[in-house]
């Protein structure tokens, strides 16, 4: 599951850590305490401890939430900690975030998503083996040429077009099932509609390769047959 859990004490900051990470593809929940969470029942993919909310990882945490496989943490010190895999600023800008994600080992679609993606398109076309194959190779080819054309128009700073792009790869993500490529999506798009250019750079770190994995996982399908 592609969800972050957010622990802090301070409301209006974790509504703002919140839709920062909701904008680079995460769902998210928060808590005020550790404590609090007992008999929480999913695994998030991301736990991040707010400077306020900090405690020694793994202490007093639900099993599912301290099997979270990246684990970050805000401190003004900047030093890393046992148990953390990157340690954010507290300005922890959606740059710093995405970064800090990143070099813990973050990617999208999540392991999950690409799984599942056969069945998700054998599910819509009530199990027919030669139409799942034809979408398979339509899904590919608009993804690698979409790819090409969104790296082109970024490379022109054309950021109206490159929005176009973003919403024609937010629809094959979404017949792929794969729902955090879709909310990433939604956010360049969001971005390009006000000509934030500098806020489409900065997540072409993770949207880039997003859809390359995703076009690497339909071209795996493909040769399966």
């Amino acid at each position: 599951m592609n969800l972050a859990l957010v622990i802090g004490q301070r409301p209006e900051r974790l509504r703002e850590l919140a839709g920062r990470l909701e904008g680079l593809g995460l769902a998210v929940d928060t808590c005020a305490d550790a404590a609090a969470l007992s008999g929480y029942p999913a695994t998030p993919r991301v736990v991040l401890w707010d400077e306020d909310a900090w405690n020694a990882p793994g202490t007093a945490l639900p099993a599912a939430v301290a099997a979270a496989p990246i684990r970050l943490r805000i401190s003004a010190s900047g030093t890393p900690s046992p148990g953390v895999d990157a340690v954010v600023l507290p300005s922890a800008t959606e740059a710093a975030l995405s970064h800090a994600l990143l070099a813990a080992g973050y990617g999208l679609p999540e392991d999950a998503e690409c799984a599942a993606i056969r069945q998700t398109l054998h599910d819509l076309v009530d199990g027919d083996a030669a139409i799942v194959a034809e979408l398979i190779d339509s899904l590919l080819d608009t993804g690698q040429a979409d790819l090409a054309d969104y790296r082109a128009r970024c490379d022109e700073a054309n950021w109206i077009a490159a929005g176009s792009l973003a919403h024609r790869i937010k629809g094959t993500a979404r017949m792929a099932g794969c729902a955090s490529l879709v909310r990433l999506s939604e956010r360049i798009e969001a971005a390009s509609r006000n000509g934030i250019g500098e806020t489409i750079i900065r997540l072409n770190v993770l949207f880039e390769p997003a859809l390359q994995r995703l076009c690497a996982e339909l071209s795996r399908l493909r040769q399966m047959g």
